[in-house]
């Protein structure tokens, strides 16, 4: 399915079919790429959240001319404030452009037990359910 990969300073995988996937973070600027798939993780985090102009210019990057379809997929905390605003579809309920999922770190058949407990464990009091509840 790969067929090739570069490593730093030009991270990508290319695909079989021909897809290519550009690994960015997300402190460092992105210009001049044409998308169909943009993909965000950790969207919760402070460079994106302080800094919405990136989010933005990374939504501008879905432009691809010749993709039937385009689309962002983000993955990250539920945190209120900035990623609430973009991605909750209580904020948009006419917007059939926006689908939310949220998803609890419980449901990840592949994760251990133990770290679960780690995971909960390590939870301030009173944050399990949004950090790892999904909610």
């Amino acid at each position: 399915m790969i067929l090739r990969r570069r490593g730093p300073p030009h991270n990508t995988i290319e695909m079989a079919n021909g897809f290519v996937w550009v690994l960015h973070s997300a402190e460092s600027e992105l210009e001049g790429i044409e998308a169909a798939v943009c993909g965000i993780d950790e969207i919760s985090h402070a460079s994106w959240s302080s800094t919405p102009y990136r989010f933005l210019n990374l939504l501008a990057r879905l432009r691809d001319p010749h993709a039937r379809y385009m689309m962002l997929v983000a993955s990250g905390l539920p945190e209120a404030g900035f990623v609430r605003d973009q991605f909750d579809t209580a904020n948009r309920p006419d917007d059939p452009n926006r689908h939310l999922t949220m998803m609890s770190t419980r449901e990840n058949v592949h994760l251990p037990r133990e770290m679960m407990k780690v995971f909960m464990d390590a939870c301030p009091g009173g944050q399990e359910q949004k950090l790892i509840g999904g909610t």
